[in-house]
């Protein structure tokens, strides 16, 4: 994988992007293993940490050569679609809807 680089605004020297958000924030970024308590859809066990479920989910597979995957972290439900900017925006999306419906 490529290392991508910033340009340090006080030396105009280039440095690895990592470098300087740990220069930014002034400390290391820390990712927590607890978790919300889940329960399993694998095992119906109940989780409250990541790498526990995690675990539980590669052992199935290779227990009955499954293929599950985790998804998640989905905020698409959180974003607002854009407004539409003109009665032309809004003429169009009404004309696509009937196309569909036809």
């Amino acid at each position: 994988m490529r290392e991508r680089y910033i340009v340090d605004k006080k030396t105009g020297k280039l440095i690895p992007r990592n470098e300087a958000a740990l220069e930014k924030a002034g400390f290391p970024s820390i990712i927590r293993d607890a978790m919300a308590p889940m329960q399993s859809m694998v095992d119906g066990r109940v989780y409250d940490s990541k790498s526990e479920y995690l675990r539980s989910i590669r052992e199935a597979n290779a227990r009955d050569g499954g293929d599950r995957e985790i998804v998640g972290n989905d905020y698409r439900h959180l974003m607002r679609e854009a407004p539409m900017q003109s009665g032309r925006d809004l003429d169009r999306a009404i004309a696509r809807s009937l196309e569909r419906l036809s």
